[in-house]
C-alpha cells in the first residue's frame, strides 16, 4: 500500500490546475441537477465533499447527501491509491491542503481493507419552512458514529494459478464454435477487402478523402465546389465545354488534382442554385459528379475503424491458427491410432492367433528406405521365419498381380 504524505502549498497548486475540472464536468453531467446551474452546482458539490472530508459528518438535505456520497467515495478511492496521478485528481477536486492529506493518510489507512461503502445516509427530520426530508451523512469506523457500522466482509481466498494444459482445455471447452469463430474472421476480411478497394479501385470508385484537400474546395453560402470524373480521353472536351454546361459556372475554376490509367478528378465550382441542373448537363455528356464533403471528424472516425479492423482480423486469424495447432495434433494421434489398428489387423490376418509378432517404428532416410527394406526381409524370411514361404518352398510368395508382397506386414506414413 502507497500512502500519500502532504504536499506542500506549491505541489497543491501545480497539482490541480482549473483546466483539470472538466474530467470532473464530465462525471457531474451523470448526477442530478439539483435545481442549480452547472457552475453553482459544482462550487456546492465540491464545497460539501470538502467538508465532509474535514468534520466527517454534515447534514443536508437528503437528494444533496446522495450526491455527495458518490463523490466523497471515489475521493477515499483516490487516497487509497496513493499515486501522484490520484493526488493531482483528488487536488483538482476537494478543497485545502488539509483535505487532501487527510485522504491520502488517515482516511486511506482507515479503509485499506474495505472494498467500498465508505459513507453511510442516515434520514432524520423533516425541514420547517419547505419540509424538504434532511439527512446525516458521515464516514464510518470512526468515534462518535450514529451507527456502529458492520465490519469489513473477508475477502474469498486467492485461487491457485493454472497449469497451462488445464487453462488450454478449458480455453477449447469454453471457446466459441469454430464455424462461429471463421464466420467472424471472413466477416471482417470482406470489410477489409471492401475498405482496400474504395482506397485502391479507380477514381470512379475508390475513396476521394486522401486526393481531395480542404483547399481545395469553396463552401460558402452562394458557391460550392463539386468534384468530377472525367475519363481521360474526354480531359479536353471537359475543359472546353465545362463553362458552357450551365450559366452560373465561376470561369476557370477547374482543377486537376489527381489522375490513374482511366480517370482524371477535376474541381468545377458554381452557383448552389445551379448545381443539380450542372450534374445532369455532365452526365449527359458522359462525366460522372461525385458527392463528397470533407470532414475532419469523418476521416478520422474511418481511420480508427481501419485500424480496428485490422487488429479484430489479427486476433481473430492468432485464434484460428492457435485452434489449428491443437486441433492438428489431435487429428494427428487418432489418425496414428487408426495407423496402429490397421497394422494390427493386418498383422492378425497374416500370422494368425494368438498374437506373436513384433512392433517397430522406424524412420529411414530417404537414400536409405531400399536398404532398410532389404534388411527387413533378410530378417524375416523363410529361413528365419516359420510364418513365411517363398514360391519354391511351397508357399505364397506372392498374392497375385503387380502386388509387392512382403515377408513383414508395414504401413507407410509420409510426414511433410
Amino acid at each position: 500500500m502507497h500512502y500519500y504524505t502532504k504536499p506542500t502549498p506549491a505541489v497543491i497548486a501545480e497539482a490541480a490546475p482549473p483546466s483539470r475540472l472538466s474530467h470532473w464536468s464530465n462525471i457531474m453531467t451523470k448526477l442530478r441537477k439539483l435545481n442549480r446551474p452547472t457552475g453553482h452546482r459544482i462550487s456546492m458539490l465540491r464545497t460539501m465533499v470538502s467538508q465532509l472530508v474535514k468534520h466527517e459528518r454534515i447534514e443536508t438535505t437528503a437528494a444533496k447527501a446522495k450526491e455527495v456520497r458518490r463523490l466523497a467515495d471515489n475521493m477515499v478511492q483516490l487516497g487509497k491509491e496513493g499515486t501522484l496521478c490520484a493526488a493531482r485528481r483528488a487536488a483538482a477536486f476537494v478543497r485545502g491542503d488539509d483535505v487532501i492529506h487527510k485522504l491520502f493518510t488517515e482516511l486511506a489507512y482507515r479503509y485499506k481493507d474495505r472494498a467500498g461503502g465508505y459513507t453511510r445516509v442516515l434520514r432524520t427530520r423533516i425541514r420547517v419552512g419547505d419540509a424538504a426530508p434532511m439527512a446525516h451523512i458521515e464516514f464510518i469506523d470512526r468515534e462518535n458514529e450514529l451507527r456502529q457500522s458492520k465490519p469489513p466482509a473477508p475477502q474469498p481466498p486467492q485461487r491457485p494459478a493454472l497449469d497451462p494444459w488445464t487453462r488450454s482445455q478449458l480455453s477449447r471447452s469454453f471457446a466459441p464454435p469454430k464455424d462461429v469463430r471463421i464466420a467472424e474472421y471472413n466477416n471482417v476480411r470482406s470489410q477489409l477487402n471492401a475498405i482496400n478497394i474504395k482506397q485502391t479501385g479507380s477514381l470512379a470508385v475508390c475513396d476521394l478523402s486522401n486526393l481531395v484537400a480542404p483547399e481545395d474546395l469553396v463552401t460558402s453560402e452562394h458557391l460550392v465546389t463539386l468534384i468530377a470524373v472525367v475519363p481521360k480521353f474526354s480531359q479536353k472536351d471537359w475543359l472546353s465545354s465545362y463553362e458552357t454546361l450551365t450559366t452560373y459556372v465561376v470561369p476557370r475554376s477547374s482543377k486537376n488534382l489527381h489522375e490513374d490509367n482511366e480517370y482524371a478528378i477535376y474541381t468545377v465550382t458554381l452557383f448552389v442554385r445551379d448545381a443539380d441542373n450542372f450534374r445532369t448537363k455532365a452526365r449527359e455528356r458522359g462525366f460522372q459528379i461525385r458527392d463528397f464533403e470533407y470532414n475532419s471528424e469523418t476521416q478520422e472516425s474511418r481511420k480508427q475503424e481501419l485500424e480496428k479492423l485490422i487488429e479484430d482480423q489479427e486476433s481473430l486469424r492468432n485464434s484460428l491458427l492457435n485452434w489449428c495447432y491443437t486441433s492438428y495434433g489431435e487429428v494427428f494421434t487418432s489418425w496414428m491410432h487408426f495407423c496402429v489398428v490397421r497394422l494390427f489387423a493386418e498383422s492378425i490376418l497374416r500370422y494368425g492367433l494368438p498374437p506373436s509378432f513384433l512392433s517397430v517404428v522406424l524412420s529411414p532416410s530417404v537414400k536409405s528406405e531400399k536398404k532398410v527394406g532389404s534388411i527387413l526381409e533378410t530378417l524375416c524370411s523363410s529361413s528365419n521365419s516359420t510364418f513365411w514361404k517363398t514360391e519354391d518352398d511351397g508357399g505364397m510368395g506372392s498374392l497375385g498381380g503387380d502386388a509387392d508382397t512382403h515377408p513383414y506386414v508395414s504401413f507407410t506414413i509420409n510426414l511433410i
